[in-house]
């Protein structure tokens, strides 16, 4: 692993091992705090254990924790193992037997806060998600994630100084209406510009 990194970091692992998955991440060693963001496949703590000798969600979380890794998505900090967000965002008893969990190292945890309630929930009136692609390639581990169907790229900025801004862009086939909710303290430091200069 060492030699084929070469130096770089990871910006997002997907483990998938039909409940391994933890062995495997932690296989890496000395190379776990390569990995910006991880990926993994966990059991709800309620179910019955789909593979023999697997860990149950709760446990992951914990051994995830010992390994300097927080979860992604900071709605989930009040019980990641007993609830779920449905295709609008609102928070719902979890149901799935098997669902994935996003963690990043913990000194990037800052970078991704509403993150995902921001891009990867589903509009109410589009029933679409922004993003369905995302990674920790933004600055210093931040998120950045695009949309094939709408051609936006949204990356957040300012990660290696801790002032946070999210950098949205279209492509040039993109057409539609952008309409950007801020809160009233906000306001003042929302900034959109087009190429050929910034908007009035």
């Amino acid at each position: 692993v060492g030699d084929w990194l070469g130096g770089r970091e990871i910006a997002r692992l997907k483990i998938d091992t039909q409940g391994a998955d933890m062995d495997v991440f932690r296989s890496l060693g000395p190379y776990v705090g390569r990995v910006l963001m991880v990926q993994v496949e966990v059991v709800h703590s309620g179910a019955a254990v789909l593979y023999r000798g697997a860990p149950r969600c709760r446990e992951i979380v914990a051994g995830m924790h010992g390994l300097g890794f927080r979860l992604a998505d900071n709605r989930l900090d009040r019980g990641p193992c007993n609830v779920t967000f449905d295709e609008f965002g609102q928070l719902v008893p979890l149901r799935k037997v098997e669902f994935d969990m996003h963690f990043v190292r913990a000194d990037l945890r800052p970078l991704w806060h509403d993150f995902f309630a921001s891009y990867l929930s589903y509009h109410v009136a589009w029933h679409v998600r922004v993003c369905q692609n995302y990674v920790a390639a933004g600055a210093c581990g931040g998120p950045y994630c695009n949309s094939v169907e709408f051609g936006i790229h949204v990356n957040r900025t300012g990660g290696c100084e801790r002032r946070l801004s999210d950098l949205i862009s279209f492509d040039r086939s993109s057409l539609g209406l952008l309409i950007l909710y801020v809160a009233p303290s906000c306001v003042r430091r929302v900034r959109v510009w087009r190429s050929a200069g910034r908007l009035p």
